[in-house]
């Protein structure tokens, strides 16, 4: 008796799930804290003003 095709790819696409649900993401693939918010809905606008900001900070000082 041969497994229908469909139940079999459901089969295969809930365990490729599972596995990638509890794997742990690699270094590269973790976002940082500081700044992926804003970069991510606003473009790098935000960033490049906190450069700016930290830079004329250590002018001024």
């Amino acid at each position: 008796m041969e497994p229908n095709p469909f139940v079999k790819y459901i089969t295969q696409q809930i365990v490729e799930a599972l596995d990638n649900r509890f794997k742990r993401p690699s270094k590269h693939t973790r976002s940082h804290k500081h700044g992926n918010f804003s970069t991510r809905w606003f473009g790098m606008l935000p960033h490049s003003l906190r450069i700016t900001w930290r830079k004329m900070k250590k002018i001024r000082s």
